[in-house]
């Protein structure tokens, strides 16, 4: 996400120099942004790290985040729940459980830029570990739909489409 956002940045100061200098130069001083500072945006963009797993396509949701141990989210108790009041922060982050996979959130946020194949891949590998489970965008927009039943996690799937 950082680097889309310099990218991004980086592009419009680009568009802006061409169509309304003045407008762009009264940008950069408002906001005492240098032509170092955007270099340095660049070769941020450029250098940043996009944790990737080629054998799977599948992007690491942090630097580590693959070699946490697997805990799964619905063997839980029920009792335990909310975490927070009732585990210590160590005891939940030393381990793959996540409250919002960033990974899928990206991909959901720029779509056009992953294939389905790619978004489904990262879907199966981050739904089992995910807590609680908030992405019925993401399941509509992969056309899971569960039925009427609950869905994972015992939580109920808006289906947001109607059956083929």
């Amino acid at each position: 996400m950082a680097q889309r956002t310099f990218l991004y940045t980086l592009s419009v100061l680009a568009d802006m120099e061409k169509a309304a200098p003045g407008a762009r130069d009264g940008v950069m001083r408002k906001l005492e942004c240098s032509a170092d500072e955007l270099a340095s945006w660049q070769n941020m963009a450029d250098h940043m790290i996009i944790p990737l797993d080629p054998a799977t396509g599948i992007y690491e949701q942090h630097q580590g985040f693959f070699d946490l141990p697997h805990i799964d989210v619905d063997a839980i108790p029920v009792e335990d729940f909310p975490l927070y009041h009732n585990w210590s922060y160590d005891r939940i982050y030393r381990n793959d459980m996540i409250k919002q996979p960033d990974v899928l959130m990206f991909m959901f946020l720029y779509s056009g830029s992953f294939s389905l194949a790619q978004k489904r891949a990262n879907y199966d590998y981050y739904e089992p570990r995910w807590h609680p489970r908030v992405f019925a965008l993401t399941v509509a927009s992969l056309d899971l739909r569960r039925g009427a039943g609950a869905g994972a996690g015992g939580f109920r799937v808006l289906q947001l489409r109607e059956p083929a």
